[in-house]
Order: structure tokens, then C-alpha cells, then sequence
């Protein structure tokens, strides 16, 4: 296999569906680190049982929403399959990152993303979840469920569930496909 940098990740082909023109760039930057520090220390969680946030930190908040929607939902009780695993298609030459995989009590495979964003472009995240689970797939795991969780900080968490993509959905991503191989 090629280099990373051979590939085009999932979030970069679908960044023409975000306008972050108006955002100050500092403020930008410390929501990506956010998001990152998020990521990280559910990972630690996951897969080490380590709490490794301290009340202080300014990702705190997200890591308890998640970890409040991990209690709800028993998440200690399921089969966990992946989480932060990086998967490739390489026919398209493109990558993702996806937050956990897992197996529930009614034996479904859930694909989880979890999102630090104050708002969620819901075209965006059906299509990165398609994309998510079509690189899943082709590394022969069957994904029956799609759940984006919204962490947030003030109140109930939102979770956004796709057992399947509707024909909009499923248009989009063919044209970002095709756009897309002309480019590699």
C-alpha cells in the first residue's frame, strides 16, 4: 500500500459542505484541538479504562457527555470491535478514520461517530457515514447501524441514527465519488 499522504481522507472530500469562512481562525483552531483532545481521551477510555481528563481541562465537558452516554447505554456491555480505526479504500484512494465500531445486544454492528461541533450539517455526516461504512464494509465488516452522537456540553447529548441512506444521500455521494476519481 502507498503512503498516507497517497490517500484523500473522508472529512477533506467532504469539506466543501462546511463554511467556516466567518469563524475567526483561533477560535477554528482551539475547536480542532477540542475535538482532538475529545477524541484522545475516549480513546484512553476505551480501550485502557483510564480517565486521563481532569475537571480543568477545556475538553471536559464532551468527555463526560460521552461518557454519561456510556453509562446510558450500557456501551460497557457490548462487544467493542474497533475504535479509532483507520481504514482504506483503495480503489478510491481514500481513508477515514472511524471512532468505534461495535456489537450490541441484538447483535447489530454500530458504526459510532462522535462530534464536538455546536451544530451538525446533517448532509455532511450522512455522507461520512456512508463513506465510514462503505470502508468498513470493504474490509468485511457489515455495518447494520449508523449513529452520530452530538456531545453536548449544556444539555442532552443528540444522536443522529441512519439504519439506511436516503436516494439524495446516496446521489451525493456518487457525484463526490466521481468528482473525486478524476482527481487521483
Amino acid at each position: 500500500m502507498e503512503s498516507m499522504k497517497d490517500y484523500t481522507r473522508i472529512t477533506s472530500l467532504l469539506s466543501h459542505l462546511y463554511n467556516f469562512s466567518f469563524v475567526d481562525a483561533t477560535v477554528l483552531e482551539n475547536k480542532k484541538q477540542i475535538g482532538i483532545n475529545t477524541h484522545k481521551a475516549i480513546e484512553e477510555y476505551l480501550k485502557n479504562k483510564k480517565e486521563t481528563v481532569q475537571e480543568t481541562d477545556s475538553h471536559y465537558c464532551y468527555y463526560t457527555a460521552f461518557k454519561n452516554y456510556y453509562e446510558d447505554e450500557k456501551l460497557g456491555e457490548v462487544e467493542i470491535l474497533h475504535v479509532e480505526k483507520r481504514f482504506f479504500l483503495e480503489d478510491y484512494k481514500l481513508t477515514g478514520m472511524v471512532d468505534l465500531i461495535f456489537k450490541n445486544k441484538k447483535n447489530e454492528i454500530v458504526l459510532l461517530d462522535w462530534k464536538t461541533s455546536r451544530s451538525i450539517n446533517t448532509l455532511a455526516v450522512s455522507l461520512q457515514m456512508l463513506f465510514y461504512k462503505m470502508l468498513a464494509e470493504h474490509h468485511g465488516i457489515k455495518i447494520d447501524k449508523c449513529v452520530v452522537l452530538q456531545l453536548k456540553t449544556t444539555k442532552r447529548n443528540k444522536q443522529y441514527t441512519f439504519a439506511c441512506f436516503d436516494k439524495e444521500v446516496q446521489e451525493e455521494a456518487h457525484a463526490i465519488l466521481n468528482k473525486h476519481l478524476l482527481s487521483v
